[in-house]
C-alpha cells in the first residue's frame, strides 16, 4: 500500500481564511500578507501568490463601456480590479458570495445594459451559477493565481511525494 502524505494550508484572502489541517506539515498560501501571519505563522514556509487578469480579454473591453456584476466573497475586489485595467465602468452590481442567479436577476442585468450600451461582465466564478440560456449575453474574465516562488513549491510538494522502498507496488512475475 502507498504510504499518504498531506499538507496543511492555510489560504488567506480577504474577507476568507480556511485552514485544512492535515498531519503535521504545513504550507501558506497568502494572497495579502498581514502582519498577523509573519507574527503567528513564522514557522510555516511562505508562499506568496497574487492573481493575475486575462489580460487580453480586458484590453479587448479597454473602449467599452462595463455593466460588472459579481457574487464573489469580495465584489470590489473585481470591480477595482477592473477599474485599474482602464475598464469604464458604468454600473455595478454585487451579489452575495456563491450567489445563484434567477431568471428574473439575469433579464435584469441584461435589460440593464443593454439600456446602458454595456458589456454585462462578470467573473469565471460566477459564470458558472448563471443559467446557460443567458450566458451569450454575458462577458467573463478569468483569473489566474500565480505562484510566486515556485521552486520553493516545488520543494516542497516533492518532500511530500518522495516513497520508501516498502511503499513501491510488488512486482508481480
Amino acid at each position: 500500500m502507498a504510504s499518504t502524505h498531506s499538507i496543511s494550508l492555510l489560504s488567506y484572502v480577504p474577507i476568507m481564511q480556511s485552514t485544512i489541517n492535515i498531519n503535521d506539515n504545513k504550507l501558506i498560501s497568502v494572497y495579502d500578507f498581514p502582519k498577523y501571519f509573519k507574527e503567528n505563522y513564522s514557522r510555516m514556509p511562505i508562499i506568496r501568490v497574487h492573481i493575475e487578469q486575462d489580460a487580453l480579454t480586458l484590453q479587448a473591453l479597454s473602449n467599452k463601456k462595463i455593466f460588472a456584476f459579481a457574487g464573489i466573497g469580495y465584489p470590489d475586489k473585481f470591480f477595482n480590479m477592473l477599474t485599474e485595467y482602464g475598464c469604464n465602468i458604468v454600473a455595478a452590481k454585487a451579489f452575495p458570495d456563491h450567489h445563484p442567479y434567477t431568471d428574473t436577476e439575469m433579464l435584469d442585468l441584461i435589460s440593464a445594459a443593454s439600456d446602458m450600451d454595456a458589456v454585462l461582465l462578470t467573473t469565471a466564478k460566477d459564470m458558472v451559477r448563471i443559467p446557460s440560456r443567458y450566458c451569450s449575453h454575458v462577458r467573463m474574465i478569468k483569473a489566474y493565481t500565480v505562484w510566486d516562488s515556485v521552486d520553493l513549491l516545488c520543494q516542497i510538494l516533492a518532500s511530500f511525494l518522495k516513497t520508501d522502498e516498502k511503499d513501491k507496488p510488488v512486482e508481480k512475475n
